[in-house]
């Protein structure tokens, strides 16, 4: 079926709103756990700030950029928003990693660090680089030097994915370092150069080949191939965190003049699909709660390709998708997906859809949270340099 999305009248721009500054505009208590589906946002932002922000049971952290090697994480209380509870820019001695966005697990934070060490005499200085884990109250828990790493690129329960982001020069020879860690003890688990790691979902590290022509599934625990596959030669693989991965896939394989293109949801530990969407495009972005459906915004090919589309993870079978003229029009977004409903932003206004039905269940929404922890939501922009947190409604 065809998802039938409202889309009310907005005043404001297009796109996400400006910037918005780093202060408080509410001091909420922090509200418990809800039980139920969120039925829309609170128009008042809980606190805004700088960096890019992720959510704990009763805070906000946030890493935001000085410029360079300079950038800083800052936890802030969400039951008193405008008093950081803690800010660090280094830790023991560690400098804390700049490159891309600090990453939870449980009660873990952890991002990238770097450790210089200066020269003595003609002795030539060194550095340092590796993954860094801190508690919640910004303390050192634990950190392992890994050659070159610059970047966490995810975390789940079990495992920590990290990797160099670094571009290559022209004729380079480098073979950036991709690494799995324990999230416990910081272990290096193993560690493989060469790979094009797209991220983890559910003990599986997906990655692509040189040329992004193959999308291949490799167990965190121990490196090893689980299962691969051909894709769209240079698209993008979609991550759901539900051991579900959108794997684009030329529609007539035999046809080099042909872009058209098909998404298979394969099984991220075995590779068994799950289910194909015929008409799409190269480059998927999916979210899900892990239990009731998984939901993909589909992009390339020009607008009038883009779609949405919906599969089922009980009935195990598409359930709902947006046309691209649909699509188009209404400049839909997907955010966020929790407890079987999906936050989406259109080009002025949030909205919130069931996940299975594709019935629309609230509209003219300040904010479409990008990431939702219990209560409440965070927004981050596209570039990681401010974030606003909203209180949900259930």
């Amino acid at each position: 079926m065809t998802a039938a999305l409202l889309v009310g009248c907005g005043e404001s721009g297009g796109g996400d709103p400006s910037p918005p500054p780093p202060a408080a505009s509410v001091a909420p208590s922090v509200a418990p756990v809800p039980t139920g589906p969120p039925a829309g946002v609170e128009a008042e932002a809980v606190t805004r700030g700088s960096g890019h922000a992720l959510l704990t049971e009763d805070s906000v952290i946030s890493l935001a950029f000085g410029g360079g090697d300079n950038c800083w994480l800052t936890a802030q209380k969400l039951a008193a928003p405008d008093t950081p509870a803690w800010k660090v820019k280094q830790v023991d001695g560690l400098a804390l990693g700049c490159a891309g966005s600090p990453a939870l697990s449980g009660s873990t934070v952890l991002l990238p660090y770097g450790k210089a060490t200066p020269g003595a005499g003609i002795e030539a200085g060194g550095a340092e680089k590796g993954v860094l884990a801190l508690n919640l109250d910004g303390t050192h828990r634990w950190h392992t030097a890994v050659a070159e790493v610059n970047t966490v690129l995810g975390a789940d329960d079990s495992f920590v994915l990290a990797v160099d982001k670094r571009n290559s020069l022209p004729g380079s020879s480098e073979k950036h370092t991709t690494a799995v860690l324990d999230v416990t003890t910081g272990k290096v688990l193993w560690s493989k150069p060469g790979l094009r790691p797209v991220g983890l979902d559910n003990g599986i590290v997906i990655v692509t080949d040189e040329k992004i022509d193959k999308v291949t599934a490799l167990d965190a625990a121990t490196g090893d191939e689980r299962w691969s596959s051909p894709m769209y030669a240079r698209g993008s693989v979609g991550l759901t965190g539900a051991g579900v991965v959108a794997v684009p896939i030329p529609a007539n394989p035999g046809d080099i003049t042909s872009y058209d293109a098909k998404v298979e949801l394969r099984d991220a530990g075995t590779g068994t699909v799950l289910h194909t969407e015929p008409k799409a495009a190269a480059f998927p972005a999916c979210v899900s709660d892990g239990e009731t459906a998984v939901v993909c915004e589909v992009r390339g090919g020009g607008k009038e390709a883009n779609t949405i589309f919906a599969y089922d993870l009980s009935a195990k079978k598409g359930s709902w998708s947006l046309p691209p003229a649909q699509v188009k029009e209404a400049g839909v977004t997907v955010r966020s997906m929790v407890r079987g409903r999906v936050f989406v932003w259109t080009t002025t206004q949030g909205a919130l859809v069931d996940a299975v039905t594709g019935k629309q269940v609230a509209h003219t929404l300040p904010a479409a949270p990008t990431l939702v922890r219990g209560a409440y939501g965070v927004e981050n922009d596209a570039d990681a340099k401010s974030f606003s947190v909203h209180r949900l409604t259930y």
